[in-house]
């Protein structure tokens, strides 16, 4: 295989981690609630605009940062995106992975690309389908060959917590539930107001990510049973695992499950239903619109 198209850069971190636990931090509400000081010497895996949760921690910073996300060259917020990305990219004690495509528009805007940033050469995108069902094989156990994207930088994160050996892995604001947003200045979605993105079809993206994590879950019960999966958001509608006691667990290693937040969780899956189509329909009509008078506007900044 062509070097250049092979993901050189994961080759060092096989098993990097093997028998640690890796926290995977998502990007929820429930994170801003979150004490990361409490994780400060545990490896974890950021992703996106992460940086915007910095200015309340002194020492916290992720090991490892994931950026792979068209969002970069939103007309309406990518400027805002770009800054956060260059803010991660330029932490000294973070490794991180980015996509390759992203890379020479990080360059021209003033993003330096440091020695601890990891470019990924081979990433492919196996769309979820419109009912938010994905591909079996969007998931890569050798993300040296080929890392898959699916429409989310989890499915990054999780293959590269398998990659790297880890034998417990805890997730932090990975809340679901999303609710619709065409990048309104305040957001729901996100731990930080400003952090901007287009849910246009919520339900779906709620579908997709949870098959996301059902596919992950698979493959490591397959290939490595012997890993241990927590959510440990402080809430969450992810009813894949059970979900524990976040400060229990970082301050002294105790599991102490909550069954209630996850009888919540579950509920929530029941009483999920698909929107009208014409609701989504204008949705995403107004959203197209506001893409493109932006994009005619930046043509005369």
């Amino acid at each position: 295989m062509n070097l250049s198209k092979k993901n050189e850069c994961f080759k060092s971190f096989e098993n990097i981690h093997e028998g640690e636990t890796i926290y995977i931090i998502g990007n929820g509400p429930s994170l801003g609630e979150t004490d990361l000081s409490l994780i400060e010497n545990s490896p974890s895996i950021a992703m996106n605009r992460i940086s915007l949760i910095y200015p309340k921690y002194i020492n916290w910073r992720p090991k490892y940062y994931i950026f792979c996300s068209t969002n970069l060259f939103n007309p309406i917020w990518g400027k805002d995106w770009v800054k956060s990305v260059t803010e991660a990219i330029g932490c000294k004690n973070t490794i991180s992975f980015i996509d390759k495509r992203s890379e020479e528009y990080l360059i021209k805007n003033n993003c330096k690309i440091t020695k601890n940033t990891k470019i990924i050469n081979n990433l492919t995108e196996n769309r979820a389908d419109k009912q938010g069902s994905i591909h079996p094989k969007s998931f890569s156990t050798n993300i040296v060959k080929s890392i898959d994207k699916t429409g989310t930088s989890m499915n990054i994160a999780l293959q590269i917590a398998y990659f790297m050996g880890a034998s417990k892995i805890i997730f932090l604001g990975t809340d679901l539930g999303w609710t619709a947003t065409i990048g309104k200045k305040i957001d729901p979605n996100h731990f930080d107001k400003t952090y901007r993105e287009n849910i246009s079809d919520p339900v779906r993206e709620n579908i997709k990510m949870r098959n996301v994590h059902i596919l992950s879950k698979k493959i490591f019960k397959k290939n490595k049973p012997h890993v241990v999966f927590y959510n440990a958001s402080k809430y969450s509608k992810l009813d894949l695992y059970p979900i524990i006691d976040f400060e229990k667990f970082a301050k002294s290693g105790i599991v102490k499950e909550n069954k209630e937040k996850l009888r919540e969780a579950k509920q929530f899956w029941k009483n999920l239903s698909i929107e009208k189509k014409y609701i989504l329909k204008i949705r995403k009509f107004k959203y197209r619109f506001k893409e493109n008078f932006f994009k005619f506007i930046n043509k005369f900044n």
